[in-house]
């Protein structure tokens, strides 16, 4: 019996955790008529993605791996967190921004109108819900080529329209060029900033400790994202998304990183 067991433990040592990841999502797949026993082994597959987000070679699709163990096993706030952490590395994948607007949408607001407001998450920015910029990229590639087409038509037959038509190309060529760079480094920017997202409900204090006066008379729901201030006893200062600052206990929260910005 000790035999086998240790052959059993050496043999699943072997898998990686991408391996071991996948084969407890199967298991989970394979369980969801049991939510219960379904979910645990969605857990198990989310850790191992964890594990292997941090020692493999990350990409979109281990990022949405990832993500869609933690919203199976019943943990939106980080299912989200692990949408973000995707969207930083991956700012245009639009696999990943879509997973992240579902995602966000299974969050159960509170009832109260400002509560509700004030946990609102900010939407992505307006260029990357519009159309992709790799779209933009590709068209203004294709007005490069026509503007050279056209540059090297006037060199060959010297007519002044196909002068001005391929500068005119040109120009709006290099110009979107440079407008879809520049809109990547925003999306980026967009999705590097920290975020502490809640794993459960907890009430926003007025303090770093429970006995200070709630900030609000209901919960904040897990799956609202925060940016993270201050790191105290226990307790990380926090903003929510419509501005208003607070105390929440660490026990309810995941975060991509320590806070940067100290507290006003």
């Amino acid at each position: 019996m000790n035999i086998l067991f240790l052959v059993t433990v050496l043999g699943s040592s072997t898998l990686t955790a991408v391996e071991q990841a996948e084969d407890a999502y199967r298991r989970g797949l394979e369980t969801r008529d049991r939510a219960t026993v379904a979910r645990g082994h969605f857990r198990e597959a989310a850790i191992q993605y964890d594990l292997a987000w941090e020692d493999t070679n990350r990409s979109p699709g281990l990022a949405r791996h990832r993500a869609q163990a933690w919203f199976l096993a019943g943990d939106t706030g980080r299912s989200i967190l692990a949408y973000r952490d995707g969207l930083k590395l991956f700012p245009e994948d639009q696999a990943l921004l879509s997973g992240l607007r579902f995602t966000r949408e299974q969050v159960i607001l509170p009832p109260m109108a400002d509560l509700a407001d004030a946990c609102r998450p900010m939407p992505p920015p307006v260029s990357q819900q519009a159309i992709p910029p790799m779209a933009f990229f590709l068209v203004f590639v294709a007005m490069s080529i026509a503007g050279g087409g056209l540059l090297l038509q006037w060199l060959s037959r010297r007519r002044i329209e196909s002068l001005f038509a391929g500068l005119i190309f040109s120009t709006l060529a290099w110009g979107g060029v440079w407008t879809w760079h520049s809109t990547q480094e925003q999306h980026a920017d967009h999705w590097a900033k920290p975020v502490a997202v809640l794993t459960e409900p907890a009430f926003l204090r007025t303090g770093n400790n429970a006995e200070f006066p709630k900030r609000f008379d209901q919960p904040i729901p897990a799956g609202v994202e925060t940016t993270p201030l201050e790191e105290r006893g226990g307790w990380l200062y926090v903003r929510l998304p419509g501005g208003q600052p607070g105390w929440l206990p660490l026990t309810a929260i995941a975060r991509t990183h320590p806070p940067e910005t100290p507290r006003p």
